[in-house]
């Protein structure tokens, strides 16, 4: 085997273990969907899961353009009525964005109240730029 062929099956060893790792047969989806986006594209799925002992937001195949304070919101506006002047009003702040692109899981805290929030919400908060959301139903 050549240098490409071992780096090609390395990458693709590594992407199937990631993306089986993150979902567990046992886990039950509270919520899925595609990115919407909105001042910027962002491509990839998200799931919200319980795994019997916390409640994940998964983020997967994240690509959306970068930027240097990218967090994620939960809103009780759905992404239509979203705005990046209203990002962040009566929203709870949930997390800094790891990575503008990639896989991630996140730990919601204990006894978060999905049923309070209609969408997530990928916010620059510097530069006061919505990037886009979904609608959690």
């Amino acid at each position: 085997m050549n240098r490409n062929t071992m780096k090609s099956a390395a990458a693709i060893f590594l992407t199937f273990f990631s993306l089986t790792h993150m979902s567990r047969a046992e886990d039950v989806v509270k919520a899925s969907g595609k990115w919407t986006g909105k001042e910027h594209s962002i491509a990839g799925y998200w799931k919200i899961v319980d795994d019997g002992s916390s409640l994940r937001l998964k983020l997967y195949s994240l690509k959306t353009k970068k930027a240097p304070d990218l967090k994620i919101f939960f809103s009780p506006r759905t992404v239509a009525q979203s705005t990046a002047n209203n990002a962040t009003q009566g929203t709870y702040f949930f997390h800094k964005l790891k990575t503008h692109n990639g896989n991630q899981s996140y730990v919601l805290p204990k006894g978060f109240d999905l049923d309070k929030y209609k969408s997530i919400l990928i916010h620059c908060q510097k530069y006061t730029k919505l990037w886009g959301g979904a609608n959690l139903r």
